[in-house]
């Protein structure tokens, strides 16, 4: 390689380095501007505990560091407030925004349920075997 390639290469180095420190920048002042509005929203909640708008936000703002478990416990409170308000259009955005980040519970109950409807066919078809009412199939009175 000649001088002037090499120096091209150094300066393209320098430059992805430096962009790089740029992003990893522009990250952390992310990560700090929610933590910061993390804490001024916990410190609007301890003077006012039930604003839901507040709460609302606050899960907002946990949702968007990661904290899903928190962020769920804040919306699903500040719906429970909405509701005493009476405003069910915030209540209704506030359920949404919960369902949004909760979209493995929902599976896991209709699961459940799935699981619960089978156990009661299995148990109305075993009935039915030990009463020679399932046509097609050796019953228990059969075999005796």
């Amino acid at each position: 390689m000649c001088k002037q390639e090499l120096s091209f290469l150094a300066f393209g180095v320098i430059i992805s380095f430096v962009i790089g420190l740029c992003n990893a920048e522009d990250l952390q002042m992310k990560e700090n501007k929610i933590s910061s509005s993390i804490l001024r929203y916990k410190k609007g909640l301890a003077l006012n505990p039930n604003d839901a708008d507040l709460h609302y936000s606050l899960g907002l703002q946990f949702y968007a560091s990661g904290d899903n478990e928190n962020a769920i416990k804040e919306l699903r409170r500040a719906k429970e407030l909405y509701i005493n308000q009476g405003n069910i259009e915030a209540a209704l955005r506030a359920e949404e925004a919960i369902n949004s980040l909760t979209p493995s519970e929902t599976v896991k109950e209709l699961q459940n349920k799935i699981d619960e409807v089978t156990r009661k066919v299995d148990e109305i078809r075993h009935i039915l075997q030990v009463n020679g009412l399932m046509p097609g199939e050796e019953t228990e009175k059969d075999e005796q």
